[in-house]
């Protein structure tokens, strides 16, 4: 008898069980709906990403793809903005970015689709040439800024209405002067410099300085 009793009270749990909505275990699976009006810009060595708040949202998954990779996600945000300044990066290269909002009703992250993809093209500081000095009766030293994000610097060189050419490239970001030798006493020398970065195999350059010269 007690045993009937049991079977009949467990059969009744059950169909009381699925009788309630099943709301009312678990949390609505319901997608947020992604950014709109997304602004970007590149400035500083940096491509800089901003857009309105979402109501309700927790937060922003920002994903990011070039010509030499595909999307992936760069950035995990509570803030409706992101600066990419990685060392990935190549300068002239145009970097196109989306975003999903996501929200956090339990334990795991329900995002939403993608946002409409902006795009911007990377630009690298430039240089300037801050000062030429006469080191002897045949050589010049020419110093310039540092470019925070440059892999080394290209020195150019030209007299008069000759051609620009590279007379140097330096490879290091810490090294901010060279020492041209082997010039010819009385000639005016013209000088200008470009920034570089190089990652994974490609390199792209930043604008020439302006340029300055010297007389021996």
């Amino acid at each position: 008898m007690k045993k009937k009793s049991l079977v009949c009270l467990v059969t009744a749990v059950l169909m009381a069980c699925a009788m309630i909505p099943s709301t009312a275990f678990a949390v609505e699976n319901v997608s947020p709906a992604p950014p709109v009006n997304i602004s970007i810009y590149t400035g500083n060595g940096k491509n800089i990403i901003t857009w309105p708040a979402v109501a309700d949202a927790d937060g922003y998954m920002v994903y990011r793809k070039c010509q030499y990779e595909n999307w992936k996600q760069i950035d995990k945000t509570t803030r409706s903005r992101t600066i990419d300044n990685s060392r990935e990066l190549i300068p002239g290269i145009v970097y196109y970015y989306k975003i999903h909002t996501y929200i956090r009703p339990e334990m795991w992250d329900i995002e939403s689709g993608d946002s409409a993809v902006v795009s911007v093209k990377y630009i690298l500081p430039a240089s300037k040439i801050t000062k030429l000095s006469k080191k002897s009766r045949t050589s010049i030293k020419v110093y310039w800024s540092r470019v925070s994000d440059a892999t080394g610097y290209k020195i150019y060189q030209k007299t008069g209405k000759g051609k620009w050419k590279c007379v140097k490239t330096i490879k290091s970001n810490n090294t901010l002067s060279y020492t041209k030798k082997s010039l010819k006493k009385g000639k005016k020398y013209y000088y200008k410099i470009r920034a570089y970065k190089t990652y994974g195999g490609h390199t792209g350059y930043a604008a020439y300085s302006s340029s300055k010269a010297k007389k021996l």
